[in-house]
């Protein structure tokens, strides 16, 4: 069974939203589930999900997913273990490159993941055969010299990152959860073709 791992800062935000929606959107699609967890790279561990996540999800009518959740910290267990790993910003995976830099070839942020898949040979929907995760990740990586990135507008911000918006502003946080929600969506299409 796949192991996709998720990062982001606290676990509380970013990643256990796109966590529990990538779980929930590949055993509905793939008609089988996935393991799909979530830690932070600075988590304090057993934290709930913010308030505006657990909205979402119950919109999502998957409030008890929401409810059960517990911030962990990453550690290189949880790397070593993963057969994917997405991050929310390039920091994260700075991060898990630190705990194992052999996890490197596997780990990607959600938004580069998405947009080295559209440099696939048979991009998603276009009759892409079917095959295991370790294939596709293996695309992607070596697909990374391919991708050209528009410049950065913002000061220590990349196109890959999707902002921590959670204490800047409610609109900031909602944006950034939008964008992971629309991430995932397209995730989703990507994976499911490695089931």
């Amino acid at each position: 069974m796949p192991r996709i791992l998720v990062v982001c800062t606290a676990n509380v935000c970013r990643s256990a939203y796109a966590g529990m929606l990538l779980a929930h959107r590949l055993a509905v699609r793939v008609g089988e589930p996935w393991v799909v967890t979530s830690a932070g790279t600075l988590a304090v561990a057993g934290q709930s999900v913010c308030p505006v996540v657990l909205e979402r999800m119950e919109r999502e009518q998957l409030k008890d997913e929401a409810l059960v959740h517990e911030s962990r910290r990453l550690d290189h267990d949880m790397v070593r273990r993963a057969d994917l790993i997405l991050t929310a910003d390039t920091s994260h995976r700075s991060s898990v490159a630190r705990l194992d830099a052999q996890a490197t070839r596997r780990t990607f942020t959600m938004l580069e993941a998405v947009k080295l898949g559209a440099l696939l040979p048979a991009p998603v929907g276009a009759g892409r055969s079917a095959g295991p995760l370790s294939d596709l990740v293996g695309e992607l990586h070596s697909a990374r010299p391919r991708l050209v990135l528009p410049p950065s507008h913002r000061r220590h911000r990349s196109p890959l990152d999707i902002e921590d918006g959670h204490n800047i502003s409610g609109i900031a946080h909602s944006s950034a959860l939008r964008q992971v929600h629309d991430t995932v969506d397209r995730l989703v299409e990507l994976l499911a073709v490695a089931s």
